[in-house]
Parts: C-alpha cells; sequence; structure tokens
C-alpha cells in the first residue's frame, strides 16, 4: 500500500492564482517526486482520474534494469507518494520503455510499456491495471503478439466501460507499422492484433501512435507515415470499439508541401473536440502546432504555431491534455535557450487561440551550467491547473520534476444575437444587434466581426453598454439566399468566442391582413383571429404565420396557410381582468422567403362577475438564505376552492423560484430560495391567477431574508442566463450556479421542455452550451437540478422563445 505522503517542501496553503496575480512565474518551483532517490529516472508520463488524484509513471534503473514505477499526488500536485515498482513478478534484468497511462470510466488504471524480458531481440508490450489508484497492480499480461524477433515499441491505451485497446509500433513484415489490440475487463486478454492501415505502399513506415476516447466510447488514433513520400500526421476514428477504424483524416494542413511532421499528441474534451499538437518542419526548423477538431475527427481546424520561438530553434515532443472545463494544456522540449527546457500553453477558448508560451521547468540556462530538461508530460489537477513532469538533469543522475501552472483562464465573453437569422430584402442593409457579455456583465470595448461563408467580413460598431451593430449589405438577387457565416467576438483579457449566423435574403414582401371576428368579446370569452396572407393580391398558400397578441392566450400561435391564404386562431380573453384593446400581430413568410405583417386590435369588456381570490397559508414568511422557504396558497370563490387555475408567478428581489406544484384541489405551493444575505433584506413573490369563468385576481407575498445563514439537506441551483422570455440563437449557452452547504456537489443536469437531463460543465459555477436549431419556434422551458450524492434540489426553472 502507499506510505504517507512525502512533503516536497511547498505549502499546503500555497494558491495556484497567486503565482501569477503577484508577478511571479507562472509556474511553480520544481520538485522531484520521488527525492533522495540516487538511480536514475527517465521518460514520465501523466493522467488525471476522475477523483482528483494525477499519477505518474516514470522508468527507474534498478540494478541491471529499467523498469516503471509511479508515484501519486492527491490533491494540488505539491507533494507525491512514495513510489511503487509496476511489475513486481519479474525476476529477469529487463529494459522497459516508453510508458503509457490513462485512467478508465470505472476509476481503474491502466498501464502499458514494452520490455525486452523474453530477449533475442524481441520487445513487447505488456499492460498492468490498477484498482486502488495505484497501490497495487496486476500481473502484467502481454499485449501485442509478434512473433520471435518482433519489435513492439511506443504502446499507447485507452479505455472505456470495460473495454481496453492498446496500439503500438511494430517491426514484423518490414518498415514499422500500426498494429492494435482489444481486451476486455477483467479478463484482459488481448484479441489477435490487426494492422490499423491496409493498402499501403510496401515502403511506408507509421510512427508514434496516439489513442484517445470521448465520452460517447468514439475511439480516436493518431499516428504519422510517409505514404505520401513525406512524413504526415493522421487520425482514425472507430465507432464500434475498434473492430474497424475510418480514415485517416489528415490532422496537419501542410498539403503536399516536402516538410515533416510528426509524434502527434491526441486528447478529447468533453464537448467531443479532437485536440491534437505536433511537430512541424515546415518553417526549416522544428516547431509545434496545434488544431482541433469540433466534429469529433471528421475535419481540422486551420493549425496554429504555439510555441513562440525565434527561428533556428527546436521545439519538438508535444504532449496536450485537457481538463473537465475544456481547457487545453501543452507542453513540449524546447532548446531556444542554448539546452533543452520544457515550456508550456494553454488554450481557453477550444483551442482557436493559446497563451503566450512560458518556460514550466526552473533548470539553470547559463553558458557556464546548463542543464537538460526533457521528455515533458502533461496531466490536469482537480483544481483545473497544469502539473508538467519531465526528465531533469541538474543532478548527477537523472530525476523527475513536477511543477504546477498558476495560470487562470481569463473571463469568457458570450455573444447573443438578437435575430438569428437576421432576413433582410434584396439590395439593402442588414443589421445585426449583437450584445456581448461576460457572465452577466456587458463588455463594451470588443472586437466584433462577422464572417460570412463568401469570405466578406464586416466589422461591428461599438454602442456602448456591450451593445454592437453589424452592418451587412444583401445582394441584389431575384430569388432568395441563404448565407452561414459566423461572429466572432474578441477582446484583450478575455477569451474570445464565436456564434453561428444566417443571412436570409428574403423574396418579395407579402402582405397581411389580420381580423378578428367579433371585434368586442367579454373578458372571460374568446374571438376568432384569422391572418390571410397575399402577393399582388394573389392568395399565398404554405406561408408560415406567427401570431402574438398583447394579451390573452392564442391557439394556435403559429401554423401555415390554406389553401386560401389564410391562417386561423382563437384568442382566450381569459386572465383580462380590466378593459382594454388587445393588439394582434402576425408575421409571415412564404416559401420562398418573403416575408411581410399585419395587426389588428380587439376590445375586450369587462363582464359581471365574480372576482378570485388568492388566500396565502402564512401572513408573512422568513428565511437565512439557501434554504427553500415553500409558498403555499389557495385559489377560492367566497370560499369555495377552484382547481385547476392557470397561475403564473415571478419574483422581484433576490433568489428563484421552483416550479409551480398544484395539489389539483385549488391548492398551490411555490418554493423560494434565496441566497445568504449579510443583511436583513425582502423577496417579492408576485402571482396572477385566471380561471374559466371569473375575473383575474393578483397577490403578493413578502419574504423577510434575514441576516445569517442555516445549512440545509437539499442542494440548490440557479439559472443566471439566459433571461425569462428572452428570444434564445440556434446555439445558446446556458449558464448558472449550485451550491450545496451538507455534502458536496456530484453534478448539474440541464434539460429543456421534456428533454433528457444533460450534464453540464463544472459544478458551482456551470455552463452547458445547447442547440435550440431543431427546436420549434414558440415558447420553451429550460430547467435545471443538481445532486449532492443523496438528495436534488429543487428544479429551478427559465422560460425562453424561439423566434420562427
Amino acid at each position: 500500500m502507499w506510505a504517507a505522503t512525502v512533503a516536497i517542501g511547498l505549502l499546503a496553503s500555497f494558491s495556484l492564482l497567486a503565482m501569477t496575480a503577484t508577478g511571479d512565474p507562472p509556474y511553480s518551483a520544481s520538485l522531484p517526486v520521488h527525492p533522495g532517490s540516487i538511480a536514475n529516472q527517465t521518460a514520465p508520463v501523466a493522467a488525471s482520474t476522475s477523483e482528483g488524484s494525477v499519477i505518474v509513471a516514470y522508468l527507474d534503473d534498478a540494478p541491471g534494469s529499467r523498469l516503471v514505477h509511479v508515484v501519486r499526488s492527491d490533491a494540488t500536485g505539491l507533494g507525491f507518494t512514495p513510489p511503487v515498482r509496476v511489475d513486481r513478478s519479474l525476476r529477469v534484468p529487463a529494459n522497459q520503455q516508453s510508458p503509457a497511462l490513462v485512467p478508465d470510466t470505472q476509476g481503474r488504471l491502466l498501464l502499458v510499456w514494452s520490455d525486452d524480458r523474453v530477449g533475442s531481440g524481441d520487445v513487447d508490450v505488456y499492460l498492468a491495471a490498477s484498482t486502488d489508484r495505484g497501490s497495487t497492480w496486476t500481473l502484467p499480461m502481454r499485449a501485442d503478439d509478434g512473433p520471435a524477433g518482433t519489435r513492439a515499441t511506443r504502446p499507447t491505451v485507452a479505455a472505456y466501460a470495460g473495454r481496453v485497446w492498446v496500439a503500438w509500433q511494430d517491426t514484423r513484415g518490414g518498415p514499422d507499422r500500426i498494429r492494435f489490440a482489444t481486451a476486455l475487463w477483467p479478463d484482459l486478454r488481448f484479441s489477435p492484433s490487426k494492422a490499423v492501415s491496409d493498402g499501403l505502399p510496401a515502403s511506408t513506415a507509421q510512427s508514434g501512435p496516439r489513442l484517445a476516447v470521448d465520452g460517447a466510447g468514439l475511439l480516436f488514433l493518431g499516428f504519422h507515415d510517409d505514404r505520401t513520400g513525406d512524413a504526415n500526421t493522421y487520425l482514425l476514428r472507430s465507432s464500434d470499439d475498434g473492430s474497424t477504424f475510418t480514415g485517416p483524416v489528415r490532422i496537419d494542413d501542410t498539403g503536399s508541401a516536402m516538410t515533416a511532421q510528426g509524434l502527434p499528441s491526441i486528447a478529447v474534451d468533453g464537448a467531443g473536440r479532437v485536440f491534437a499538437a505536433w511537430q512541424d518542419r515546415r518553417n526549416g526548423d522544428e516547431d509545434i502546432y496545434a488544431s482541433v477538431s469540433s466534429d469529433r475527427g471528421l475535419t481540422f481546424a486551420r493549425s496554429v504555431r504555439v510555441d513562440g520561438a525565434r527561428s533556428g530553434t527546436s521545439q519538438v515532443n508535444p504532449q496536450i491534455a485537457v481538463g473537465q472545463e475544456g481547457f487545453a494544456y501543452l507542453g513540449w522540449q524546447d532548446d531556444r535557450t542554448g539546452s533543452w527546457d520544457i515550456w508550456a500553453t494553454a488554450s481557453f477558448d477550444g483551442g482557436r487561440t493559446f497563451s503566450t508560451a512560458a518556460k514550466a521547468d526552473d533548470g539553470s540556462d547559463t553558458a557556464t551550467n546548463p542543464t537538460w530538461q526533457t521528455f515533458p508530460a502533461v496531466a490536469v489537477l482537480r483544481a483545473g491547473a497544469p502539473l508538467v513532469t519531465w526528465q531533469d538533469d541538474r543532478t548527477y543522475n537523472p530525476d523527475v520534476r513536477a511543477a504546477v501552472g498558476g495560470l487562470a483562464p481569463p473571463p469568457s465573453v458570450f455573444v447573443r444575437i438578437a435575430d438569428n437569422p437576421l432576413r433582410a430584402l434584396p439590395g439593402s442593409v442588414a443589421v445585426a444587434s449583437i450584445s456581448v457579455a461576460a457572465a452577466t456583465a456587458p463588455v463594451p470595448g470588443a472586437t466584433v466581426r462577422i464572417v460570412l461563408e463568401t469570405g466578406q467580413t464586416f466589422t461591428g460598431v461599438d454602442e456602448g453598454g456591450g451593445s454592437y451593430a453589424v452592418s451587412i449589405p444583401t445582394p441584389a438577387s431575384s430569388v432568395p439566399l441563404r448565407i452561414a457565416g459566423e461572429v466572432q467576438v474578441s477582446k484583450a483579457g478575455y477569451v474570445g468566442s464565436t456564434q453561428r449566423f444566417r443571412l436570409i435574403v428574403e423574396a418579395a414582401a407579402l402582405d397581411v391582413v389580420v381580423s378578428a371576428d367579433p371585434g368586442r368579446v367579454s373578458a372571460g370569452t374568446s374571438a376568432g383571429i384569422i391572418a390571410r396572407v397575399t402577393r399582388a393580391g394573389v392568395a399565398v398558400a404554405g406561408a408560415a404565420v406567427a401570431l402574438s397578441a398583447s394579451a390573452g392566450i392564442l391557439t394556435p400561435s403559429s401554423g401555415s396557410t390554406d389553401s386560401d391564404g389564410n391562417f386561423r386562431a382563437q384568442l382566450s380573453t381569459s386572465g383580462i381582468g380590466t378593459q382594454t384593446s388587445v393588439q394582434i400581430s402576425a408575421s409571415a413568410r412564404g416559401v420562398d422567403g418573403g416575408m411581410g405583417s399585419g395587426s389588428a386590435s380587439l376590445e375586450v369588456v369587462i363582464p359581471d362577475g365574480t372576482v378570485l381570490q388568492i388566500a396565502f397559508d402564512r401572513l408573512s414568511y422568513a428565511t437565512h438564505g439557501w434554504e427553500p422557504i415553500p409558498i403555499g396558497f389557495r385559489v377560492e370563490v367566497r370560499g369555495a376552492l377552484i382547481a385547476g387555475a392557470v397561475v403564473r408567478t415571478w419574483l422581484r428581489g433576490t433568489g428563484w423560484l421552483s416550479v409551480l406544484t398544484d395539489a389539483g384541489n385549488g391548492t398551490y405551493v411555490v418554493y423560494l430560495t434565496a441566497p445568504e444575505s449579510t443583511t436583513t433584506t425582502r423577496a417579492d413573490v408576485y402571482l396572477d391567477v385566471a380561471a374559466e369563468g371569473y375575473l383575474p385576481a393578483a397577490a403578493i407575498a413578502s419574504v423577510t431574508i434575514l441576516e445569517g445563514t442555516v445549512s440545509t439537506a437539499l442542494p440548490v441551483v440557479g439559472i443566471e442566463a439566459p433571461l425569462p422570455r428572452q428570444y434564445v440563437d440556434d446555439l445558446e449557452t446556458v449558464v448558472g450556479l449550485a451550491r450545496s452547504t451538507s455534502r458536496p456537489l456530484e453534478l448539474v443536469e440541464v434539460r429543456v421542455d421534456g428533454g433528457p437531463w444533460l450534464n453540464v460543465r463544472g459544478l458551482y459555477r456551470w455552463l452547458i452550451p445547447y442547440d435550440f436549431a431543431a427546436t420549434p419556434p414558440g415558447i420553451h422551458v429550460i430547467y435545471a437540478r443538481s445532486f449532492d450524492g443523496v438528495a436534488y434540489s429543487p428544479i429551478a426553472y427559465v422560460v425562453v422563445r424561439i423566434a420562427p
């Protein structure tokens, strides 16, 4: 078993963020993972586990052998347990090489390496597993099946839902090729291996395999080969547990240029994005380039050079890792100072841009005392900071050292487009209204551009308060046009953002006439609404119509015109308690893209009748905050309970309301959750109640939020964005907060309407991009809940709208 954690000289209260806040270097002072050892420690690899540990595996010279050992850091990367030798069964001298390490989705650790224990020139691949975070390991199982004399090197491993995949570089039959085998837990007996790329020229050599798997079990294999006569990087995909692979897809974008690209490193984030980095000679010396695939490995974006080094220096051996928040961290070996060092960078915007590269090691770079730092490895700590390890020769014998990155991601900006798609007539100027915010605060001074698929770019005008206007001249056209594009937002000190955008250039305008029959009704009754759509006096069939009313309920509120160009609906005036004139508006869009609008008014008068009454269970309510308060009330008329009433609730003050609970007998309850407060404050819960045959009623329940706090057994959750009744885009980011005072939160989930619950990114501050592109126009509800391992929170919700 593991012994007590070895302290490595940094205070437990060390703040990762403080390293940059005070102007200190972006990485902590490094310390050895096995202090005091006189053996040579080389070739480290690192991996993060689901519970927050970081495991480091490396080679340690024992008398006559070089064997794989493992250490673990349980918290901030500031201390490591004593090393454990993985293969304790080995009784003959052996040189083990190229360890690779990965956790599976059940918390197990899988470790592979190459070694020559068989002799006779053989190098084979072995795998061992640990179910106790590396304290003990299973007996090694041989993963390759090469005949005598075969060298199986550079192994890589991935695991998902009890299935284990191993790939390696294999010399059987000529030039090195990538081979692949699978096994199932707990047997771990591997299938016969197979080559991953058939039909290649006999002279083609493949090298540097890297495996990764996403959260849905889609398997990725990166490597480089010389099938074009030059070394290039490629990616294969398997959606059937490795039975077949599709591809390969070219990762680098150097085309047919005779430059060398190799040693790709790949990682997958929770959104299914595939990050790749490789060493690249397109500029005449070795540089580090990176790219990202946002479609699960089908295509890769234009590559980005990330090292920032001057010409004439070399940057090699990139290693990339992705944390739970989708932030990518990349380290490599670099000789820009005259000796080999470890440098690193990070991307906080999905791989589009990377931070300025920084030296991660603290070895000497002086001419009189140069030291070499090689074989970088990167993992992400539970707090979200990178842990970088490497082989270091500053002492007499090489050590494995580690440093913790203190770079915190800058705040992210969020983009909202008022009308998306934006519709305009041919030959006009379409103006896109865009708002930019970080959390809920507006962000002025940003650069906002719309880039169309035609290659045209339009820059927005800053109107202040985080609002921007982008003017787009539309082309003259006799047919409707649909032009896709992207809104791009950037500002120094923020993570940039993009949003899909569509411009629709419509056909000729439609004429829309709205009528109400009768034109004057009593409250609580209904009127027929007709929207007639024509063009040049001719009825337009099949036009999409959307109706809205300043009061009352329209059924249906959207649909298509019939063969006579008419769309019919009913307006119910239930809930209207004062004499008023209801404005009914209609917008129409033809199948050819033509648009039009019209409106009419309906006079509503108050009949003789009875007014509903609202009776609260209590006269006043009080809370210390974060404790859901049930606000119960009855809907009645002269003491008789009225079931099935339509109740609308909203809040003035801090906090949020749960979904209304209807007991079905005229009694109702809604829960208010308010945040903690250092002073006594008040929140008001407003009620609007309507029922068929009665005049509506309204009431207010006041809640006093007392100074101080109390604990509650239930977690809580709230939605910050989008705002209530806001129009949402095709791709909208839902943002919120969650909290639990009794137990640590385990998850936060979001769903739309009656759809499935989806896991979000983050916990106490969370977000999830949601694609509304397939959601029909109209009113929709976004729900959120949190879970602390025992209980779910009351459900928070926000009502949003999707434009036709």
